[in-house]
């Protein structure tokens, strides 16, 4: 690696931390945001890897320790990383603001390195700068706590560069890195890794060498089968579509005016151009977007070949259609669109594509007398306006100890935590029976709920297997039916056709004595999904074997 880019990415690190400071790293303060459920799931994500139940499908807390399928359905990129921060010893609290941080991090160094495939390195730096200082990042971080956003917006331009980088070189070592960061890319985030999708569908398409870099995607495709297949054919069994038509997607367009300037806070979004949260893309932003678009259009004008004119039209059309997404002017195409639920989900492209088109102007710059002393004093200013941003709310600031007693506590997971989530409650519970319990004293910490006067012998009350010996002859067995429970009762397996209310498998029974053991086990379909995953990891490390490699490598060179 050249030392000049070494440099660059000293400062990249040197400026992320500079944001962060006081807010992410040194302080030993944590915040609130919006997602009041992130400490819970990181803790009973960590609570499934060190189970060794890999991976992780039930937070086995989460509603009155009935267990609740959360991970089967929450796209798991942030939960992994910040899950194995928590187990190399950090708290919960700290966990989550390393995690924020190297998501901001990679970020930054995505876009540098992609952006250095095709500009000067000084007008790479100066673009991620601009990138990361977009109001759209601390809108992630201290409003809305999104540790799942703010990693997709890290792995989508990494991804992006690996992409190039693979078709410039077909070295295998990048082969490995793209396929694995696709991995992370597309189980990111439920709906937006779905674009990702598609981008990366059509960045291909510009690349010469399709055959080895789509492989590369492919198998990182394939990669996340353990968590895309279940999310698509077990959702159905839970509240997921009816709690998502609660959300009308009419009532969250962006103002147009709120795109240049609204004020900062820390509330939510509403109808109109009212809402308590800022949707500003960032003055900068779109001022230098704007002369990078216009100085690429007046090169075509003169007959000139601009820089790398497909790649930079193609960002550019990405940041202005999303744009135009955010807004109620768009209105006409988002019915089937409805599934992004929030059109300002859409700003996380306009921000990076926009960015990208900057980094033309900035290169014409630099190409002038004083051009770099410029594209620094733009770097400065960039940080010192971004700064202002980089803060919590000062009424939500916790000591970190106490944030993780009060939001990763076992009362607030068993209590209140799937309250906050409710559309991922299994059918088999009645959905306003189960809400009527929140802010309730309901508890539960038996195995098994008598109906009659029964006596109840708890032998194993664990997390994942739990077992007890009853004489009563109808009982609830206590947790949430979905199919990664099975249940044993007198050592056969029993398959539940009546629950009460809160979906609890209602058993009679004739025996004087009834033993049940109830276990975790993954579901047919989840297994599936566990063994395309394998598989596509043992086809990527078979693949880069020598013989292998070269026959890509020829197949490549010929299409």
């Amino acid at each position: 690696m050249k030392r000049s880019t070494l440099i660059s990415l000293l400062i990249i690190t040197t400026a992320v931390a500079a944001l962060s400071w006081g807010s992410l790293i040194g302080t030993s303060k944590m915040f609130a945001f919006h997602d009041v459920t992130q400490a819970a799931r990181v803790q009973d994500f960590t609570v499934n890897l060190l189970a060794g139940n890999i991976p992780p499908r039930i937070a086995p807390d989460f509603s009155f320790h009935m267990g609740y399928p959360v991970f089967n359905f929450y796209a798991p990129t942030a939960y992994w990383i910040t899950a194995l921060i928590n187990i190399a010893g950090f708290s919960v609290a700290g966990a989550m603001k390393l995690s924020l941080f190297l998501g901001l991090l990679l970020a930054a160094i995505g876009v540098f390195l992609l952006l250095r495939l095709y500009v000067s390195e000084k007008a790479s730096l100066t673009a991620a700068i601009l990138f990361i200082t977009s109001p759209l990042f601390p809108l992630e971080i201290f409003v809305r706590g999104n540790l799942a956003e703010l990693w997709f917006l890290a792995f989508l331009p990494f991804t992006l560069f690996l992409m190039t980088f693979q078709d410039r070189n077909m070295d295998k070592w990048s082969f490995i890195l793209l396929a694995i960061s696709s991995l992370f890319l597309f189980t990111a985030h439920n709906a937006l890794s779905l674009v990702a999708l598609m981008v990366c569908a059509l960045f291909l398409l510009m690349q010469k060498h399709k055959i080895s870099v789509g492989s590369a995607l492919i198998l990182g495709i394939l990669g996340g089968a353990y968590f895309v297949l279940p999310a698509i054919f077990e959702l159905p069994l839970t509240y997921a579509h009816e709690v998502a038509q609660m959300t009308q997607y009419r009532d969250h367009f962006v103002c147009i005016r709120q795109l240049w300037s609204s004020p900062w806070g820390f509330g939510g979004s509403v109808p109109g151009c009212a809402d308590g949260m800022s949707f500003m893309l960032g003055k900068a932003v779109v001022a230098f977007a704007s002369l990078g678009i216009i100085t690429l259009a007046w090169g075509f004008r003169e007959r000139k070949r601009p820089l790398q004119l497909n790649t930079f039209l193609f960002f550019a059309i990405m940041g202005i259609v999303s744009t135009f997404l955010v807004t109620q002017y768009s209105a006409f195409l988002w019915e089937p669109l409805k599934v992004f639920q929030f059109p300002w989900r859409f700003l996380t492209f306009s921000v990076f594509g926009l960015s990208f088109a900057s980094a033309y102007i900035f290169h014409i710059l630099d190409t002038k007398k004083f051009g770099k002393y410029l594209l620094a004093v733009i770097v400065i200013v960039l940080l010192i306006k971004g700064k202002q941003y980089f803060i919590s709310n000062p009424e939500g600031q916790l000591d970190a100890k106490v944030y993780d007693k009060t939001f990763s506590s076992q009362e607030y997971r068993e209590q209140k935590a799937a309250f906050r989530i409710p559309e991922y409650l299994p059918k088999t519970a009645n959905y306003k029976a189960w809400r009527s319990l929140e802010n309730s004293n309901f508890d539960i910490r038996n195995v098994l709920s008598p109906l009659d006067n029964g006596s109840v012998n708890t032998l194993q009350q664990g997390l994942f297997t739990r077992e007890a010996q009853t004489s009563s002859k109808i009982f609830l067995i206590n947790i949430h039916y979905f199919p990664n429970w099975k249940i044993f009762i007198n050592n056969k397996l029993y398959v539940p056709e009546k629950f009460d209310q809160l979906g609890r498998p209602l058993v009679r029974s004739k025996s004087p004595v009834t033993t049940v053991l109830v276990q975790y086990s993954q579901t047919q379909v989840q297994a599936a999904g566990n063994l395309i995953s394998f598989t596509s990891l043992a086809v990527l490390l078979l693949t880069i074997s020598s013989p292998l490699w070269h026959k890509m490598q020829r197949l490549s060179a010929k299409a």
